[in-house]
């Protein structure tokens, strides 16, 4: 939203001295950025709504064309977009509830507002839209380079069969993979490799029509669907000259470099009539044309059926093991980030082959997706998980456990019933206890046949989770439907929201959704000890991952259980999450961690010996001194932890011109010693970030009138 343009309200209230009240309010506060319009019924809101850009709408639900929720269902019918904050002149629980569920952003009682209250809620209500927004947005494309994702892809993909069938045309699907991308992460790091993907997923889009279709399915994978094809002569010219203009060099600085390559393709109906079939084939075209060069490209032939019969022996030999007792189960703990508590454990395969040693689950759990394996081995690992449970109660251990489980095995007839036996036949175990996992992609498809699945699991007492949320995202109506007990936050946003701040904003987001619907969020691939601390900042206070504890072995947990002590600082956190305008002041920690995260990571440590350039991270260049003298001096400055945190400021500052020109000289001593002490001021700096924010919140309580 423009700054300079005034922030236009429409409220719609019958009672011309709430009207009035309204506009008294915020002209005592000085407010001059917003506009207020009036309607008196529901009928000429809609009017106005049709007729004028309106950005955000304050409804009451007593008007006298329309009552209660009906009012609020009938405004937003056609104009979802625009943010409603609900009036209300009796504190009801219940329907500020149900507000919430039914699309209002926020609830106002009568009598309890101020000037103040109702500007930050309109705005706080205008900002929370345009992030609803951008998950909608998410659901059917990628964050990072705007391509179609996964789900639109197969929407997409589904229409071009149908397409194919009705005119008797073919049609081919390329899987596209980049060559060694790892390299360039490891070489360059994250920020360029992402930087990498958009530049490929921008010449994609410009290298094919306007009909085709460009998907990014996964971290370097992508997929073309190209229409009407002719004959595979002309297809294979339509993909050489594609390949050519992907392989010229891209920008990345200092220098730039050249990627290839590899590609596969399927055809319909020549190579399948299914979606998953002519992936599949792809797929497995595209890793042979992998291993006999850079920018080869493979069509699906016969002989590549050697390879399934690779896979059919990996699947043959797993379930062998599985006979032969190789498989065991390791249990990652989840914990409360805030009070320490153990909240239960995530059940996770392992397969100790005598031949080739202990295989991790993205070592064959590739090659049996899709296939009956799957559901054997995810009704072994079910099984295994209870009796482990039954094991632990035993020794006076009541724990909760998680088991992902495959959509094959959910779709199973008799699923349901093996379910139920297994509780029967451990007494001891808490059904609640029980929680299986299932990701969110395998939720959202034939979504009214996985919810009566769903359903008659959650009736028999056994929770469900949402695996990797955020990542194939449907809807909020998809979400509000089913009998979902938690969600659990893709890694790939943990990992990365130090560093992305768009991440932040999802997390934040689905923190809230989980809130708003009464359903627990889980962080997972909390990697980062700072991330921790940040993740309780968010909304989101339950968290696994490596910073907590690896997967153990059973007879491992209870040790572990006497011995876990979390972090302290996650300890202190608040579990209030921030507000306007504590976003400048999460904003500035992120980006003053991520420029000491930056000189250290330039520098490479005490034993580096790598000359840098000057320049290559200025500390006079650190990006958070403009907010520390203007907006952060004007929101904080009478705080005595900002005095303090700015004197850190000044000091880390100082400590990174040391440890530049120590590393520029090529003295080891002077780079250690301010390597060293850099580290530990990082520390000291997330404390007085946390001592500000706590400083902040408990000045306000004390301002706040007696209610």
């Amino acid at each position: 939203m423009n700054p300079q343009t005034p922030v236009r309200v429409l409220m719609v209230e019958d009672n011309p001295g709430d009207v009035t009240l309204a506009r008294e309010m915020l002209r005592s506060i000085g407010e001059e950025r917003i506009e207020l319009l009036t309607a008196n019924r529901v009928r000429v809101a809609l009017e106005i709504l049709a007729e004028t850009r309106v950005d955000a709408v304050l409804l009451d639900l007593s008007l006298p064309d329309e009552h209660g929720l009906e009012t609020l269902k009938k405004l937003r019918n056609g104009n979802e977009t625009v943010p409603i904050v609900v009036l209300s002149g009796h504190e009801d629980e219940q329907t500020a509830f149900s507000a919430l569920q039914n699309g209002a952003q926020d609830f106002l009682v009568k009598g309890t507002i101020t000037g103040h209250l109702l500007t930050r809620s309109i705005f706080y209500a205008i900002t929370r839209k345009e992030m609803e927004s951008q998950l909608q947005h998410m659901a059917f494309h990628d964050a990072l380079t705007g391509l179609p994702n996964r789900k639109l892809f197969y929407e997409q993909m589904h229409r071009s069969i149908e397409w194919a069938d009705r005119f008797r045309k073919q049609m081919a699907l390329v899987s596209i993979d980049l060559d060694n991308f790892k390299a360039v992460n490891e070489s360059f790091g994250h920020v360029a490799g992402d930087s990498l993907l958009r530049q490929v997923a921008h010449r994609m889009r410009q290298a094919v029509r306007k009909t085709d279709t460009v998907a990014r399915m996964g971290s370097d994978e992508f997929v073309v669907i190209f229409e009407n094809v002719t004959n595979p002569h002309d297809l294979s010219e339509i993909v050489r000259k594609f390949i050519n203009d992907l392989t010229v060099g891209y920008s990345l600085p200092p220098d730039p470099v050249t990627i290839s390559f590899s590609v596969g393709i399927s055809l319909y109906p020549l190579d399948g009539s299914r979606e998953e079939e002519l992936i599949r084939k792809a797929d497995r075209a595209m890793h042979q044309a992998k291993e006999n060069g850079p920018n080869q490209f493979r069509f699906y032939n016969s002989a590549m059926e050697q390879e399934e019969k690779s896979r059919r022996r990996i699947r043959n030999a797993l379930s062998g093991a599985m006979e032969k007792g190789e498989l065991y189960l390791c249990y990652q703990p989840k914990v409360n980030l805030r009070t320490g508590k153990v909240l239960g454990f995530e059940a996770l395969v392992r397969w100790q082959d005598p031949e080739l040693g202990l295989r991790l689950p993205n070592q064959f759990l590739p090659d049996i997706q899709g296939t009956e394996t799957v559901v054997e081995l995810g009704d072994w690992v079910l099984g295994e998980a209870i009796a482990q449970m039954e094991r632990w109660v035993a020794k006076g251990l009541d724990l909760p456990v998680s088991v992902n489980v495959d959509v094959l095995q959910l779709k199973k007839p008799d699923f349901i019933g093996k379910l139920e036996n297994l509780l029967v036949a451990h007494p001891s175990v808490l059904p609640s206890n029980l929680e299986l996992e299932i990701l969110e992609t395998t939720a959202m498809e034939e979504f009214h046949v996985m919810r009566e699945i769903l359903e008659a699991v959650h009736a028999q007492g056994v929770r469900l989770a949402l695996d990797d949320f955020g990542t194939g995202y449907s809807s909020l109506s998809h979400l509000k439907n089913l009998p979902v007990d938690t969600l659990k936050i893709d890694q790939s946003f943990v990992i990365s929201m130090m560093e992305r701040r768009e991440d932040m904003a999802i997390i934040e987001s689905i923190s809230s959704l989980g809130k708003i619907f009464n359903i627990e969020v889980i962080a997972e691939g909390l990697e980062r000890r700072e991330c921790g601390i940040m993740l309780v900042r968010l909304g989101c206070e339950q968290a696994q991952g490596f910073a907590i504890a690896q997967p153990m072995p059973a007879d491992e947990i209870p040790g572990w259980i006497r011995r876990w002590k979390h972090e302290s600082d996650w300890l202190g956190t608040t579990n209030r999450q921030w507000e306007f305008p504590d976003e400048t002041l999460l904003a500035t920690q992120v980006a003053h961690l991520n420029w000491i995260q930056d000189l250290v990571a330039r520098i490479g440590g005490p034993a580096s010996g790598s000359q840098g350039r000057k320049g290559d991270n200025d500390p006079q260049e650190c990006p958070v001194l403009a907010w520390f003298e203007k907006r952060g001096k004007i929101e904080y400055g009478h705080l005595p932890a900002f005095v303090e945190l700015k004197n850190l400021y000044h000091e880390i500052r100082s400590t990174g011109n040391r440890l530049l020109e120590g590393h520029l000289k090529n003295d080891p001593a002077e780079t250690e010693t301010h390597y060293r002490k850099i580290l530990g001021l990082k520390d000291h700096l997330l404390q007085k970030y946390a001592e500000l924010q706590k400083e902040r919140i408990l000045t306000a309580l004390v301002a706040r009138p007696p209610s």
